[in-house]
């Protein structure tokens, strides 16, 4: 009986090395921005007296009044107009108004490409005027706005200039002071593992030329290789206060994803917080924030940061049987369709140079070789790159 030598020899494919933490850019800014109460100064034709106050809010009971004092001002006209609920009061006479204003920012583009309005950042400098109206039931009527602030700093001053409802033919001036919402710092994260999308990722975000930060986990999950898709999760803010941030399909209708800018490690999109302000009693406010995130880190050097790089699963290497009477023995291999394998002979089992029997690639089907084939005495073996 002739004997034949069986060597099965499988070449493993390398796994990749653990995945370390990365570290990606981030900032957070807030689309509203607070402006504070002040009382008038005095108008310069001295008609008119200093204890005026002007409030503004977004919080109103439900026939109009102010329930808390909030300083909202969001935007109603894409980033160039503003607008709050304007509370005008004389402290002397015990009268009110309210009403709407609406007013123009400067500086309501981009011009450094980050996808945040340049007015909401506090790395930049304004100082400029614009316009816009008031209404407190008497028609709508002119303000003008004088904005100013530090680069660097999140609070200036705007002056607003409106006529009076108190006295017809003259104005109020009200100096307030106003902050924009800026946060900037780390998003750490370790890259989705091989075959899975979840990227685990921490916020530490301190608020820029001001008091404050934001941190807590930020998790994620790769759609594809230019969409994030982000999870509810919870922050923790200055003073402990606990902030519910709303995941990518939270709110209803709308889907806010963080989408890759093409051909840039950058990524850019818009977040909810389900409060933003949770020590008043209203929740919708404060809410809607602009997120830009860079990435540095491209392991693969493929072009795509790893934030969002999706990482194939690891192949598995096929199995391997030998079965069959004694002169019909046959190899059955089990794999991966569309993996290649080799079939080889050598004679002895440390040879130079191993003869290539057959070569194939593996469909759904398990793989049939005869041992024999080839006619040859020896020890055979079985490759898989």
């Amino acid at each position: 009986m002739r004997r034949v030598g069986i060597l099965l020899f499988l070449v493993g494919v390398c796994l990749p090395c653990l995945l370390q933490a990365n570290e990606a850019t981030m900032n957070l800014v807030c689309q509203s921005f607070v402006v504070r109460p002040a009382l008038a100064v005095p108008d310069p034709s001295g008609g008119i007296a200093v204890d005026c106050l002007g409030e503004f809010t977004t919080d109103l009971n439900n026939v109009g009044e102010f329930r808390s004092i909030n300083g909202e001002w969001f935007p109603y006209n894409g980033t160039l107009g503003y607008t709050s609920t304007i509370r005008i009061r004389s402290i002397e006479l015990g009268l009110e108004w309210i009403g709407v204003i609406e007013v123009d920012i400067p500086k309501a583009g981009d011009l450094n490409l980050n996808f945040i309005t340049d007015f909401l950042e506090a790395d930049q400098a304004v100082s400029a005027t614009t316009h816009g109206t008031v209404d407190v039931g008497l028609g709508a009527e002119p303000v003008v706005a004088k904005w100013n602030r530090m680069a660097g700093s999140a609070e200036g001053t705007v002056t607003l200039r409106m006529p009076s409802p108190f006295e017809v033919g003259t104005e109020l001036e009200f100096l307030h002071p106003f902050e924009v919402l800026h946060y900037r710092g780390s998003l750490t994260y370790t890259p989705a593992a091989p075959g899975t999308t979840r990227v685990e990722a921490q916020v530490q975000l301190p608020r820029l030329g001001g008091n404050g930060q934001f941190a807590g986990p930020m998790p994620l999950i790769v759609r594809d290789s230019g969409t994030l898709e982000r999870v509810n999760t919870h922050w923790i803010g200055s003073g402990a206060v606990d902030f519910e941030v709303l995941g990518s399909k939270e709110v209803e209708g709308l889907e806010l994803f963080l989408d890759r800018i093409a051909n840039r490690p950058w990524y850019a999109g818009s977040l909810f917080l389900l409060d933003g302000q949770p020590a008043t009693p209203f929740q919708d406010e404060f809410d809607l924030w602009d997120v830009f995130v860079v990435d540095p880190n491209d392991a693969n050097a493929n072009g795509i940061p790893d934030l969002s790089d999706p990482q194939p699963a690891a192949p598995t290497s096929p199995t391997v049987s030998l079965s069959g009477p004694p002169g019909a023995l046959r190899l059955t291999v089990t794999g991966e369709a569309g993996r290649t394998i080799r079939v080889e002979w050598s004679p002895t089992l440390s040879p130079s140079v191993w003869s290539l029997i057959r070569s194939g690639t593996l469909s759904s089907a398990p793989e049939v070789i005869p041992v024999e084939a080839g006619g040859f005495n020896g020890f055979y073996r079985v490759t898989s790159p």
